[in-house]
């Protein structure tokens, strides 16, 4: 039920997004707000404790030999397939040329709005199985758990060399860009820097980064 939900929402922004041709960014972002909102209002701001089924909590958070756990392994098992469906498949190829020129795209017979449909219903149903993740890991649901990561993760894609106006970017090179801000987190951490000081270096992070997209544009051009 979780994996649907999450699907459906996604498929509404891709709808939201290809209908009214505003950007991505600004209907997700809207997106989440609405929904953490109702759920702030459901929940009364209370965080909510798990009392379900342990199967699936068990399934996604389980450590296998005390050495790692399974999310990880499914986390690595997604990255691989990502990256073989995005750069070895027809609809990888796709996705960049609908990135890259959606009028290129749409010349040589690539249906934009459906690769963008099926893009955000991906993007969706990954979001969900986080949260399940998330949920098994801990043991509750908190409205304002993950509150201001996104900045976090468009900053991870950038680092690892995704360009802001699409067209280019890799599954391995996002992989490597959240390594990088994990372990500049866990860095500051052992250094001893207080933990709030993390937002201002992801801040400086995310507008390094545009500034060097900006220029690689501009060196394409």
């Amino acid at each position: 039920i979780t994996m649907i939900v999450a699907s459906i929402i996604g498929l509404i922004n891709g709808l939201i997004t290809s209908k009214t041709f505003i950007p991505s960014f600004i209907t997700t972002l809207g997106m989440a707000m609405f929904i953490r909102g109702i759920m702030l209002a459901v929940s009364s701001g209370f965080i909510i404790s798990y009392s379900g089924d342990t199967l699936i909590p068990r399934i996604l958070s389980t450590d296998i030999w005390s050495v790692i756990s399974s999310s990880t392994i499914m986390y690595l098992v997604l990255i691989a397939f990502s990256s073989v469906m995005l750069n070895r498949t027809r609809f990888g190829s796709w996705v960049i040329a609908t990135g890259a020129d959606e009028e290129a795209a749409r010349q040589v017979g690539v249906s934009v709005s459906k690769i963008k449909l099926i893009c955000f219903l991906l993007a969706g149903l990954m979001a969900g199985l986080a949260g399940m993740v998330s949920l098994g890991r801990f043991k509750i649901a908190d409205v304002l758990m993950g509150q201001g990561m996104e900045l976090e993760a468009i900053a991870a894609v950038v680092i690892g060399g995704t360009l802001l106006r699409g067209g280019r970017g890799s599954i391995i090179g996002v992989f490597l860009g959240v390594l990088t801000m994990g372990m500049i987190r866990s860095g500051l951490i052992l250094l001893g820097v207080p933990a709030f000081w993390y937002r201002s270096f992801v801040g400086v992070i995310l507008v390094l980064v545009a500034i060097i997209n900006s220029y690689i544009m501009r060196i394409k051009r």
